[in-house]
C-alpha cells in the first residue's frame, strides 16, 4: 500500500470509531440507572454559580431481601460546565457618558 492510500485508510477508520462511539452513548444514572428523561445544556445555580450540565431524571427504589419499597423520582445532574458570561444589556455595551480627554503627565 502507498502511504497515501495508507492514511485515508486510517482516516475512514477513525471517523467510524468516532461516530459509532458517539452514537452510543446513552445518558445515565450516578450508578448506571437508565433515565426516564434526559436533557443536556441544562442551566444550573450552584453555590451562587451559573452551570451548564446534563440532567438525567430516574426512579430509584430500596431492595431488601427481594422486597422492593420506598421508590421515588431522582434527579441527577452531571458534566457541569460554568456558563458563559454575557454583558448586561443583551449585549450591548455602551460607552461612558461625558467626555474622554488625554492624560498628560
Amino acid at each position: 500500500m502507498t502511504m497515501r492510500l495508507q492514511i485515508g485508510v486510517l482516516a475512514m477508520w477513525l471517523a467510524t470509531v468516532t461516530l459509532a462511539s458517539s452514537a452510543l452513548a446513552v445518558p445515565a444514572g450516578p450508578n448506571g440507572e437508565t433515565c426516564s428523561s434526559s436533557a443536556t445544556g441544562v442551566k444550573r445555580t450552584i453555590q451562587g454559580k451559573e452551570y451548564s450540565c446534563d440532567k438525567c431524571v430516574f426512579t430509584k427504589c430500596d431492595t431488601s431481601g427481594g422486597e422492593i419499597s420506598n421508590c421515588r423520582t431522582v434527579t441527577h445532574y452531571s458534566n457541569c460546565v460554568a456558563a458563559l458570561v454575557k454583558p448586561p444589556l443583551g449585549g450591548i455595551l455602551k460607552a461612558p457618558s461625558g467626555v474622554l480627554k488625554r492624560k498628560t503627565d
